[in-house]
């Protein structure tokens, strides 16, 4: 080939890397001084409304439906 086999793994490794990279590293729901001007933002984590059994019970549930009809209806 005209180009060495690492090179074009290190090409796909960069290219298909950066940007999941960048944007986990710059996304952000509210910026800093919007985070400070409203703490009830912070409601939501403080009390466990997110990060529940019952949020994961239901999340996997939602999954494993969701799962099934994705088989089911093209078989």
């Amino acid at each position: 080939t005209v180009f060495d086999p690492m090179y074009i793994s290190v090409y796909n490794l960069f290219y298909t890397s950066l940007p999941v990279l960048a944007v986990g590293v710059f996304d952000q729901d509210v910026n800093d001084k919007n985070s400070l001007l409203y703490p009830k933002l912070y409601t939501p984590g403080l009390q466990n409304m997110l990060f529940n059994k019952k949020e994961f019970c239901w999340s996997a549930l939602h999954g494993f439906w969701a799962s099934c009809i994705l088989f089911l209806v093209p078989y």
